[in-house]
């Protein structure tokens, strides 16, 4: 027992000490809609992935990703919001239905510009909260540019795709957080330090399951029961196992 616990919390170590390396990261220009959109902010991150397909072809998967489709980082997702469905018992979000699609119906962020190579999306409440993040309603970019009530953070992020040459792209995915007020700023730098690891993993996971979907041949597989398996994401998940065995 106690050699597992050692293993876990190794792992642990192991996956906080890889995200603050990031040996992904590429520190892609601004964009453009985040600097319309939230232009004031104490912290950012970009997380880059070169993807050999075109910009049309790559902005369709990232509208039809789905939650499934990124295992390891729903899992994360779920572990960080344990203590609030246990507290309030909130029903979690579909993992059939695309990210995009739940973003539009208000789960948590919403939609915010879009473009043919760029989509942004932002939520507002006090984000370092663990039980509850006292999320705001929000019903577009203007309103989220307005707000500004003191010892609340405002969190928009941009996944955009960059075309380096003929069938070759750099999909990037950059979250901005501009907290608003003193209390505010110092109670997100505490959340940020211990959610930044985790983060950066989840969001590498969302751009991996991204260029496995634009390298994925059609049809997809269907198992007896009827479930679409794409096996890419089966060998992943049995790589994340191995690793934690």
């Amino acid at each position: 027992m106690r050699g597992r616990s050692m293993a876990v919390i190794g792992g642990a170590a192991s996956l906080a000490a890889v995200g603050w390396a990031r040996p992904w990261r590429y520190r892609a220009c601004p964009s453009e809609l985040l600097d319309e959109i939230l232009p004031e902010y104490e912290f950012r991150d970009t997380i880059s992935l070169e993807i050999p397909a075109e910009t049309k072809r790559i902005m369709r998967a990232v509208r039809e990703l789905r939650l499934r489709d990124m295992p390891a980082a729903w899992l994360l997702g779920e572990l960080r919001y344990l203590p609030r469905h246990l507290v309030r018992r909130g029903a979690a979000a579909d993992r059939e239905q695309p990210l995009v699609a739940l973003l539009r119906n208000g789960i948590g962020s919403v939609v915010l510009a879009e473009r043919p190579d760029e989509i942004t999306f932002g939520s507002v409440g006090r984000l370092h909260g663990f039980t509850d993040q006292a999320i705001q309603p929000i019903s577009g970019a203007r309103a989220f540019r307005a707000f500004d009530a003191r010892g609340f953070q405002k969190m928009a992020t941009s996944i955009r795709v960059t075309e380096l040459d003929a069938g070759r792209c750099r999909v990037t995915v950059e979250h901005r957080v501009h907290a608003i007020g003193p209390m505010a700023r110092v109670l997100f730098g505490l959340y940020w330090l211990t959610i930044k690891p985790g983060g950066a993993f989840a969001g590498w996971q969302m751009l991996r399951a991204i260029r496995l979907a634009v390298s994925r041949p059609a049809p997809e597989l269907l198992h007896d029961d009827g479930a679409i398996e794409a096996p890419e994401v089966t060998e992943l998940v049995r790589e994340l196992e191995a690793s934690f065995a």
